[in-house]
């Protein structure tokens, strides 16, 4: 079997399942963390302001754009997804990568879609609490000490102390992960304010 390049290994994950910038990051980390974080030619993470985070990505995807593989996500909540000829690209790789690679990537496309911003994040900081060193969020979830922490979204003990952290940018896709992490807390907090209202109609 011939190595994956970056690109393979981008085509390959959003042939599965479109994604948004944040799940296709923690998608690929969790593929490469769970293979050992021994990948020959594999994107570089650090630990940064949610986790895991390569600048590599990045660049990947402007040129997977130029090259008409990959659609634009227009909006922040907008996934990313192949086009034809990004779907032609992800098949021919996928006829030369051994299959438990392959079922390995399916497994981590459906995981990372299947849970919230919170869920995943919680997720990654539980496999790689290496990577949270840097978060901004790794306090005040208290991930390690449990799901209780991060069931209460709308505590203001939680939400006031994220808020102030999430820091200005000028990197677009950085920002765009800052913007899509304030959405979730708002989410957080309309939840959270529907739940006592309930309670309180009881």
């Amino acid at each position: 079997m011939r190595r994956l390049e970056k690109r393979d290994w981008l085509l390959l994950i959003l042939r599965e399942k479109p994604l948004d910038v944040l799940r296709l990051m923690k998608g690929l980390f969790l593929i490469w963390n769970r293979s050992g974080r021994q990948i020959d030619g594999f994107y570089r993470f650090v630990p940064y302001k949610y986790g895991p985070y390569s600048s590599e990505l990045y660049n990947e995807l402007e040129l997977a754009k130029r090259d008409g593989l990959v659609n634009s996500s227009v909006t922040r909540w907008a996934p990313y997804s192949l086009t034809p000829k990004g779907l032609a690209e992800a098949a021919n790789a996928g006829k030369k990568t051994d299959s438990g690679i392959l079922a390995l990537i399916q497994s981590i496309a459906i995981e990372v879609i299947s849970v919230n911003f919170y869920g995943l994040l919680r997720r990654v900081y539980l496999e790689a609490p290496d990577f949270a060193a840097k978060s901004v969020m790794a306090n005040q979830f208290s991930f390690l000490k449990g799901m209780g922490s991060v069931l209460d979204l709308s505590g203001e003990s939680f939400m006031a102390p994220l808020r102030e952290t999430l820091p200005p940018c000028d990197n677009p896709y950085e920002a765009d992960m800052n913007a899509l992490a304030s959405d979730w807390i708002a989410v957080g907090q309309d939840i959270g304010a529907a739940a006592k209202q309930f309670e309180n109609e009881k």
